[in-house]
């Protein structure tokens, strides 16, 4: 694949300013719950979704689909005043939507309204005349726009999910699989930026929940990892990146891979994170998210793909452990690939009889619960429109059939039942202290260019032409892998005005040494000015890296220089602390402790690299 346009768009696109994207981590602190209203934008401290004052945010959400079928227009609206459909589902216990969109929609093939179309294209009726009026001569985007409006005008939080490329039902061998599925990869870039631009004055659109379901489309199937067109890891990456830079406010949700493979398949889950997690430009905007139905398995498809015991059959032991396994690993604290978990599907019938499948769901629930996970029901509609049928029976829906006008009539699923348990389950509240240590991964080269992606996280090139990676505002370099990874930290010995310093790069070796005696024997030494701290690093050379540059933050605080140390990690790891896991797995790594300063940095060539292999440390 030709990744030039995608890179070019990194490049190019301008940058937000630096109180709006560079303040990672630092939410308002001291405000009281009066003064932190209303609590958005969100962003996340280690596993937890967290609102601007730093106080848990347990994402309580429902799907309500339809923009992203054939009529483009959200259910319900034939049958129910926007209004009374929003305030439903408030008074149910939700405090948030995830809402589907297709990129068809975005692109209409006309300017007619959405109800005539709807009329016109499928002989329904979309849009009721008497009950929503306002929504008659709107167009289905435009339509969506007052959908978002009336959701967060009662305060629900609105997480915008890309759902499929073509306007249909989802999902299986339907030309939706991929991001680029059906469409350009840039089509997939530019739809994206544009909603994130869209609604960014809007706080309560708190999400973009980038791709769903990523599968096999045709005989090619998803990776992660492996640089390629259908690398589902680097596409996440770096649209989660573009998306940062028009609206810095949004959390971006990154699904796990529903299903590679053909004769021999597999649903990974989030496994593959624990050796390549997701980095982007704001380490506290990061959530994964997965599905779950009974009448899948790790190994089944729900469809005609796929072997082995479905979740489904699984007793509540087994399911617990497989569903560990597949993603809880991740909501572990202080790790590289530590992140809050959205269950963004799941789902059952309200007519369901089946013994195994109403324990699966409660099982499920369970889960939920003692994992403190969080969650967003399918669905909340009534009804669907399906194989040119209109308003068939939506059973998985919360809504009564046909009319819309409440919750179904004795629904087991509320109530006392594992839906209304999951409702009433608050899990932690309060204050969540912030995230010391941030890993952060830069892709240098894809294997198939010679470009290089970005990812710094501060708002200026710092070093132009070279291929950056800088920790976030705030935080600190406190270790570096051979690999080019980063652990960044605002923990320990934080200086008192972190985050409001100058800044220097310092891209050649200076003599003599600031810091006397040769601390890195037959390397070549970056040292940071004296009263000054690394903050990120940069790299040359398109064939092979090479370390070019180190950035330095000026300590307004005051940095005592009493005590340094050099960590050799040429062939073995030199870490002064655990802490932050294994941030960069199977990798020779040097780190300093909690309360050091990385101040220097030395490379040495093995092979065809310039790779890091001595850290200065200073406290």
């Amino acid at each position: 694949m030709n990744n030039s346009p995608l890179l070019w768009m990194l490049a190019v696109l301008p940058l937000c300013g630096t109180a709006a994207l560079a303040q990672t981590g630092m939410a308002d602190a001291g405000l009281t719950a009066a003064q932190c209203s209303p609590r958005v934008p969100l962003s996340t401290r280690g596993r937890y979704i967290v609102d601007r004052c730093g106080e848990r945010f347990k994402l309580k959400s429902v799907n309500w689909f339809g923009a992203s079928d054939q009529l483009e227009v959200v259910g319900g609206l034939d049958k129910q005043k926007l209004s009374d459909l929003v305030t439903g589902m408030k008074a149910l216990g939700f405090n948030s939507v995830r809402l589907p969109f297709s990129n068809n929609m975005l692109h209409p093939d006309d300017t007619k309204p959405a109800a005539q179309r709807c009329l016109e294209k499928h002989g329904v009726t979309c849009i009721d005349p008497t009950k929503n009026p306002e929504l008659l001569n709107k167009t289905a985007l435009e339509v969506f726009d007052a959908v978002v409006a009336e959701l967060t005008r009662q305060e629900l939080v609105v997480i915008l999910n890309n759902h499929t490329t073509k306007s249909m039902w989802c999902c299986g061998w339907d030309g939706n699989g991929f991001w680029d599925s059906s469409q350009a990869l840039q089509r997939w870039q530019d739809d994206w930026v544009m909603m994130a631009g869209r609604y960014q004055g809007n706080k309560w659109v708190a999400g973009a929940d980038l791709r769903n379901e990523v599968r096999p489309d045709g005989l090619d199937s998803p990776n992660w990892g492996m640089r390629n067109q259908h690398d589902w890891h680097m596409a996440a990456q770096t649209m989660g990146n573009l998306v940062l830079r028009r609206n810095p406010d949004l959390l971006i949700v990154v699904e796990a891979v529903n299903w590679w493979g053909l004769l021999d398949g597999a649903r990974p889950q989030l496994k593959p994170v624990r050796q390549r997690p997701v980095a982007l430009l704001r380490g506290d905007k990061l959530v994964y998210a997965v599905h779950n139905y009974g009448y899948t398995g790790p190994n089944q498809s729900g469809g005609s793909l796929g072997s082995g015991p479905k979740y489904g059959d699984m007793d509540k032991a087994t399911l617990h452990a497989t569903l560990d396994q597949e993603w809880g690993f991740v909501l572990a604290a202080n790790q590289a690939y530590t992140a809050p978990v959205w269950m963004s599907e799941f789902g059952i019938g309200y007519n369901e009889q089946a013994a195994n499948s109403r324990a699966w769901f409660s099982h499920l629930a369970d889960y939920l619960i003692d994992k403190d996970v969080d969650w967003a029901y399918w669905a909340l509609n009534a009804s669907k429109l399906q194989n040119s049928v209109q308003g068939e029976d939506e059973t998985y829906g919360l809504w009564s059939y046909p009319d819309w006008g409440g919750v179904r009539s004795g629904d087991w699923r509320l109530g006392t039942g594992p839906l209304g348990r999951l409702l009433g389950a608050d899990g932690r509240t309060g204050a969540v202290e912030a995230t010391r240590f941030l890993p952060m991964t830069v892709l240098l080269k894809d294997g198939s260019s010679t470009y290089y992606v970005d990812n710094n996280s501060l708002d200026f090139d710092w070093h132009s032409g070279k291929a950056k990676l800088s920790c976030p505002r705030g935080y600190r370099m406190v270790g570096v892998s051979a690999s080019f990874s980063l652990l960044c930290t605002n923990a320990g010995a934080v200086p008192t005005q972190q985050g409001t310093g100058s800044y220097q790069t310092v891209s050649q070796e200076v003599s003599p040494l600031r810091y006397p005696g040769d601390w890195a024997s037959q390397s070549i030494k970056f040292e940071c000015p004296t009263g000054t701290y690394a903050v990120g690093l940069s790299t040359a050379n398109p064939y092979w890296l090479e370390l070019a540059g180190l950035l330095c933050e000026q300590n307004t605080g005051g940095l005592p220089l009493n005590n340094r140390s050099a960590k050799n990690f040429w062939g073995g790891d030199q870490r002064a602390s655990l802490s932050g896991g294994d941030w960069s797995v199977s990798q020779y790594k040097g780190q300093c402790a909690d309360n050091q300063y990385l101040i220097g940095l030395a490379h040495r060539r093995s092979g065809l690299s310039d790779s890091p292999s001595v850290a200065l440390c200073s406290n």
